[in-house]
């Protein structure tokens, strides 16, 4: 996209590494103010290439899985949960969205409400990452086992509903 090296590899770096401007604040006037790499803050018409470093990583450090099955005579309710923890979002709906300067054009209400302090155009930073961390309740299947006759075609017959991507916290 048009966020250009949005996210860096370097020799000896970790994969999925956020590069850019770190977030300082806005000024009075609504202007965005960034970290320099001298510790000063400045404006993002002050800021050079020197004054990026990564500001987050996009890829789960940690991932994990729970299945199991409960049986209660002939009922059977199976859930799968998984997750995946500590790793960063680029919010690019609010980056390009929640941003007043493109008024008149469609834009979220946080333009106007959350976002409605910024009074420049939007600038990809540290400011619109967000904690990726979620779990997934990814399905659920609740079965009726029906006990048949051992004489007939069928030995067994089972009945069953599924649901997939039910919730998500």
């Amino acid at each position: 996209g048009n966020l250009g090296n949005a996210i860096r590899l370097e020799e000896g770096g970790s994969i999925g590494n956020f590069y850019g401007k770190r977030y300082a604040g806005l000024t009075d006037d609504g202007k965005w103010l960034f970290y320099k790499a001298d510790g000063t803050t400045g404006t993002a018409s002050e800021m050079n290439e020197n004054d990026l470093s990564i500001i987050g990583n996009g890829v789960p450090k940690y991932m994990a899985s729970l299945s199991n099955r409960f049986k209660y005579k002939n009922f059977d309710l199976t859930v799968f949960f998984r997750g995946k923890f500590d790793f960063d979002i680029l919010n690019t709906v609010d980056l390009f969205y929640g941003n007043q300067e493109l008024l008149p054009a469609n834009v979220l209400t946080s333009a106007l409400g959350q976002y409605s302090q910024i009074k420049e155009a939007p600038q990809y930073s540290d400011y619109y990452l967000e904690n990726g961390d979620f779990i997934k309740l990814d399905n659920l299947t609740l079965g009726y086992n029906f006990d048949l006759p051992q004489e007939g075609n069928f030995k067994r017959l089972r009945l069953y509903a599924s649901a997939r991507n039910l919730a998500t916290i």
